[in-house]
């Protein structure tokens, strides 16, 4: 997610906080879409889909699927160069396999979902240059932003939920079919990791087991729905009691309104389901805007913003956007997939 889009939600929210226009934006809340709030999305095998064939191959096979970021394009099922965050784990799995002398064929399938850039988040904002200047237009950016751009951006998110859910299901379902047992590797980063969060606490939520236990590892990068102290261990140095900006609107706007839903509805934001505690992983870099955002507005201390951290929020988004930006695509990562590949030859690859 963007400075942009971060300065928006926290910035402006913070601003309202001690002024008297903070309680319109806090009354309008959190518009996470009413729709978004539907129930889990249901896994389906749908009849003529030609991936169903493809995943009958794959029964035999390692199958990694990557979920790309925010606006990182769609270049074909198996070109990995579009997001580097997500190859470097596929990077670790292999070099990994290798070195331990297992020959594993792996199929590799980029989720072809949109992966909507963050500009859509701020569409029709003004971006005042001064705090007098968002004071005047707090009210009417809350609500382009609240009740029309986030939607669209969780409408498009859950979009990429479906069409994984759907994936794994067919996979599993055609697998099932040939008395085999599929193994599947999930790499998201930023939006994709949202997406894969969300999936995987569908179908924990749901009892769907055949699903559950084909799942032998997640890596969520740069997660917007990181949660503090996660069941989910942290590559990252980001501090285990921070938590991403999912959970920061949270904090700052779900209290205020008895109506709105967080960015992971329905509801507020929530951890990754404990069966998958085993075979999932986080990787976040302190002071990333996405997944440690708790920091830049001192939340963890403060029920509001305090007049300190208002004062470096702008230098502070500046360092998370780089982080975010840049942080990703190197040694990390690259141990992580090595510990799922361990993990995977520890079990009898």
């Amino acid at each position: 997610m963007t400075m942009r889009f971060a300065t928006d939600v926290l910035g402006r929210r913070a601003i309202g906080a001690i002024t008297a226009v903070a309680a319109a934006a806090a009354a309008i809340g959190l518009a996470a879409s009413a729709t978004a709030a539907s129930a889990a999305p249901t896994a389906r095998i749908p009849s003529g889909n030609p991936r169903a064939a493809a995943a009958s191959s794959q029964c035999d096979q390692l199958d990694f699927i990557s979920v790309r970021g925010s606006g990182q394009p769609y270049k074909g099922a198996t070109d990995m160069s579009v997001s580097p965050e997500t190859d470097a784990v596929l990077t670790g799995i292999r070099d990994q396999l290798k070195a331990d002398g297992v020959t594993e064929t792996i199929a590799v399938d980029q989720l072809p979902y949109k992966a909507v850039s963050d500009d859509l988040l701020t569409a029709g904002l003004k971006f005042p240059a001064s705090a007098i200047g968002a004071i005047k237009t707090i009210v009417t950016d809350w609500h382009q932003l609240m009740d029309v751009n986030l939607p669209r951006y969780i409408s498009d998110e859950e979009q990429g939920e479906s069409e994984l859910n759907t994936y794994l299901a067919q996979l599993y379902g055609s697998c099932q079919s040939a008395a085999q047992q599929p193994m599947v590797v999930l790499a998201g980063y930023s939006q994709g990791s949202m997406v894969i969060h969300n999936v995987l606490n569908a179908i924990a939520g749901t009892g769907q087991t055949g699903l559950m236990s084909m799942i032998k590892g997640a890596v969520l990068i740069a997660d917007p729905e990181r949660m503090k102290s996660s069941v989910v261990p942290n590559a990252g140095n980001a501090p285990w009691g921070d938590y991403g900006l999912c959970h920061a609107l949270d904090v700052l706007i779900i209290p205020h309104s008895r109506t709105r839903d967080s960015c992971a509805p329905p509801g507020t934001t929530k951890d990754v389901a404990k069966y998958f505690k085993d075979v999932a992983y986080q990787v976040c870099e302190k002071d990333d805007l996405a997944c440690d955002t708790s920091g830049l507005l001192e939340l963890n201390s403060h029920a509001v913003p305090s007049l300190t951290s208002l004062l470096h929020f702008k230098k502070e988004l500046k360092l998370g956007e780089t982080v975010h930006a840049t942080g990703y695509s190197g040694s990390e990562v690259v141990a992580v997939g090595s510990l799922i590949a361990r993990n995977l030859v520890a079990d009898g690859l």
